[in-house]
């Protein structure tokens, strides 16, 4: 008899979910799969500050895609940061390589910030590469990769800008992804994230080091909001903007802005910027998976031009020469 009440409630049970679903208008049945691919590339924005870009208007992005290179082939195109020397805009970026199955980084230059040039790949290492942070100090360009494959955050020199670079040194040691360095009130800084969403801050009187962890640092633990680094670090108008990763709802969905609002060797606030997120995956096809990264550059006093990455489905942008 027991058993048979135990059958007869499971019977129920079943019974009543299926009809409740049915009240529901099966609310919990899954969606139709996605079978689109998901693929990383580049764009270019601007607008009167960091904090307020948008595509431009008859200038159709990406501006470049894996598509655009077969020597050698890639599979996704990210990361991308923007310098300009003597007039040219160089844009360095990951170019995932399919035949080695690493990240390398390469180059693209332009006259306008719009129409661009692949120039080739400028780095390679035995081990991943990624996040090619670029800055100009008392006239050399100076480059920190993402190479937490190696364990290392890594400063390397360009010799002959921008194709020929070679390392200076090893700044400090650790699984660090995405270190992202400013100079700040004479010191140097370095915000990083470390494995399992982590983010540490560093400083150094000097480039080159000896680099000490902020007494403060690890900043954050376990917040996918905040803790992975999304792009260059800015000064604007005195006021110093960093943009992060926002992963809680999978990783490189958004980009969030926030202003560092207190920094010194013993102390850290900052505050959430608005609009809040800044990008994020709407509308155009290129993008409607993920934005996580943004690397602004000012080109007039109320005229900044960005490079940022975005995951969907893109079309070839034929400005780009194989």
């Amino acid at each position: 008899m027991k058993s048979s009440r135990i059958y007869l409630g499971v019977l129920c049970a079943l019974a009543w979910a299926t009809f409740s679903g049915a009240l529901l208008g099966e609310a919990q049945e899954p969606q139709q799969k996605d079978t689109r691919p998901h693929l990383w590339s580049i764009g270019i924005v601007e607008g009167p500050s960091p904090l307020a870009l948008a595509e431009k208007a008859g200038s159709p992005n990406p501006r470049f895609t894996a598509a655009n290179f077969v020597k050698p082939p890639s599979s996704f195109v990210a990361d991308p940061f923007l310098v300009r020397d003597h007039g040219v805009f160089y844009l360095f970026f990951e170019l995932f390589n399919q035949e080695s199955q690493k990240g390398e980084i390469a180059v693209a230059s332009s006259h306008d910030g719009y129409s661009w040039q692949y120039r080739g790949v400028v780095l390679t290492e035995a081990f991943h590469l990624s996040y090619p942070y670029v800055f100009k100090y008392r006239g050399i360009f100076y480059m920190i990769p993402e190479s937490r494959a190696a364990g290392e955050v890594r400063l390397y020199r360009a010799t002959k800008f921008p194709f020929v670079w070679e390392l200076d040194t090893t700044l400090f040691e650790g699984p660090y992804a995405d270190s992202s360095i400013f100079q700040r009130h004479g010191s140097w800084w370095i915000f990083s994230e470390r494995q399992a969403y982590t983010l540490t801050i560093w400083h150094s009187p000097h480039l080159q080091g000896p680099w000490r962890e902020h007494a403060l640092s690890p900043l954050y633990t376990g917040d996918k909001s905040r803790t992975r680094p999304g792009g260059r670090i800015v000064d604007y108008h005195g006021r110093l903007i960093r943009f992060s990763q926002d992963n809680r709802e999978g990783y490189g969905k958004k980009v969030r802005a926030f202003e560092v609002l207190q920094l010194t060797p013993t102390a850290f606030h900052e505050r959430p910027l608005q609009p809040d997120p800044l990008f994020f995956p709407q509308g155009a096809a290129w993008r409607f998976n993920g934005m996580h990264h943004l690397d602004p550059l000012q080109l007039e006093p109320h005229r900044w031009i960005a490079a940022v990455d975005g995951n969907g489905v893109p079309e070839p942008e034929p400005g780009i020469p194989k």
